[in-house]
């Protein structure tokens, strides 16, 4: 049914009209024509490739300065910044930018970007568009990630081909922060016309695809940029990332070849998939981590003994094998192994040892535990189960927990709002380096410490000092300090390390998620 629903769909958008959201956020009407030949026949334009995603969220707002691997995966096929993370993840390379030089103090970064570029809507890319794109950063209320901005002083372009930014002082991270997703160029006429709520539905930039459709809980539609440089290079005419909250439903359509490509595969399905014919799955490497998060606003878990409880009542062996089959690692430190200075094999953390945290949890004044909600995302089959174990370890401790599942888009808000007693979240660095980890984790202004609403204002000035200090050794000593400040501290419990686990058709070619966790789909084909 769903096969034939898709055939009808395309036929509908080839000979007739079709209602679909455009950039603005409000509905708008279509018409194709077919190509008259003689005078009397139409011939049939052919038909666009199309590789089919299915993920358990959509978005929520793909604004480039905003959060969340569900929007920014998606719309750096879109959006590019100056610089790009290299496939490896350990370094960078041209964005729009072609090469690029640094003052001998430096304190400026030139940019000198390719000829004749243009945004996916066929306009010339302008001073006045990068500028805006990256005073913009600065200047937005809203930036998740503006503390790895707060050296920038000025961005200037002497013409349309050229960036000049000036730093007030140096940090480690200021080449790859040009090759973060949030420095992307992006249409400033586009966002004049639409307004800020249009553009976070649909920002027109520069990459390999464009933004078509997007039925909110749906769909959503990329399209091939004919403007894009490389365009001749780009082998798939569409991608299309369809939401399909329940993990058993999309294994069921990868089968039945209703989708090309499914994402975030419950581990305790991986080696069935791979071994069935015609299907290839595997785990993507990356820089992956999967936490418990305490709210640190309620009264039982603002206090440090009863987190330190719950996490020694925690048996991250127990999850890790019933719910990875093997396809994870255990976490200690907050900071993954694959991001620079973690000391994840070196840190000393809570062990498991529930009559220790009983006894923890009587000092703390609750000698016969208490209740608490975990909330997590519906249909997650991996939360799910760490919830389902997670209640009857903790059980042992006399804490009873409550499990209540909601759909992303209504658990995202509370979360933001620090409005969920726990809840379990993942995370992925984005550049090759660790002040944008342990600023999102440590520094209160970046998102509540990670919507833990925790904060240490000695870890927090070490992760400021971290991002500025220019001594390799000075900054592993002081994320060694930060990382250990953290464990004792209990914000969240690390409970495992993790790639992207991914199946597909084996027809499928060209899929590529570096180890920050961005997909590369020029090459993408079937």
């Amino acid at each position: 049914m769903k096969k034939y629903i898709a055939l009808l769909l395309a036929a509908i958008l080839c000979f007739g009209l079709v209602a679909c959201k455009d950039n603005t956020g409000t509905p708008e009407t279509s018409t194709v024509n077919p190509t008259t030949s003689s005078g009397t026949s139409t011939v049939t334009p052919p038909e666009k490739s199309q590789i089919v995603i299915s993920r358990p969220a959509d978005s929520s707002d793909l604004d480039p300065i905003g959060e969340g691997n569900t929007n920014l995966w998606v719309f750096s096929l879109c959006l590019e910044p100056p610089l790009l993370p290299t496939e490896d993840g350990l370094n960078v390379m041209p964005g729009i930018a072609e090469t690029w030089e640094v003052s001998p103090d430096g304190k400026t970064y030139t940019f000198h970007l390719y000829k004749d570029l243009k945004f996916s809507d066929g306009t010339p890319v302008t001073k006045a568009d990068i500028e805006w794109s990256l005073t913009r950063i600065l200047l937005a209320d809203d930036n998740a990630w503006a503390e790895l901005y707060d050296n920038w002083e000025k961005v200037e372009c002497p013409d349309d081909q050229t960036i000049v930014v000036t730093l007030n002082e140096i940090k480690a991270t200021d080449e790859m922060i040009f090759a973060m997703f949030s420095s992307a160029v992006t249409s400033k006429a586009h966002y004049d016309k639409v307004g800020s709520q249009g553009f976070s539905q649909g920002p027109v930039g520069t990459g390999p695809y464009m933004f078509k459709e997007w039925h909110e809980g749906e769909y959503l539609l990329l399209e091939k940029n004919p403007y894009y440089r490389f365009a001749d290079q780009v082998k798939t005419d569409e991608i299309k990332f369809v939401v399909v909250p329940d993990d058993s439903v999309r294994i069921m359509q990868l089968q039945a070849e209703e989708v090309d490509i499914m994402t975030f595969v419950p581990y305790n399905r991986m080696d069935e998939l791979n071994a069935l014919d015609g299907i290839k799955a595997y785990v993507a490497q990356g820089t992956g981590a999967s936490y418990l998060v305490f709210n640190h606003t309620i009264e039982t878990t603002k206090d440090v003994r009863v987190r330190k409880a719950l996490t020694m009542a925690l048996n991250k062996e127990e999850i890790v094998q019933n719910v990875t089959y093997g396809h994870a690692t255990v976490a200690t430190s907050f900071l993954p192994p694959g991001v620079p200075y973690s000391i994840a094999d070196t840190i000393t953390v809570p062990q498991y040892d529930p009559d220790a945290a009983k006894a923890l949890l009587a000092d703390a004044g609750y000698p016969n535990g208490f209740g608490i909600t975990i909330t997590i995302n519906a249909g997650n089959t991996a939360y799910e189960q760490m919830a389902t174990i997670l209640k009857g370890q903790w059980s042992k401790i006399g804490v009873d927990l409550s499990i209540v599942p909601l759909e992303t888009g209504t658990l995202r808000p509370l979360r933001n709002n620090l409005e969920l007693d726990l809840h379990f979240t993942g995370w992925t660095s984005d550049i090759p380096d660790p002040s944008q980890h342990v600023g999102y984790y440590c520094i209160a202004e970046a998102s509540h410490n990670a919507n833990t609403g925790w904060e240490d204002a000695e870890v927090e000035a070490m992760a400021k000092q971290a991002a500025v200090e220019l001594d390799k050794g000075k900054r592993a000593d002081l994320y060694k300090q930060i990382q250990q400040l953290y464990a004792d501290a209990c914000p969240v419990v690390p409970i495992y390390y993790e790639g992207y686990p991914v199946a597909m058709k084996e027809s499928v070619t060209g899929f590529v998620q570096i180890p920050l966790g961005n997909y590369r789909f020029d090459k993408l084909a079937k």
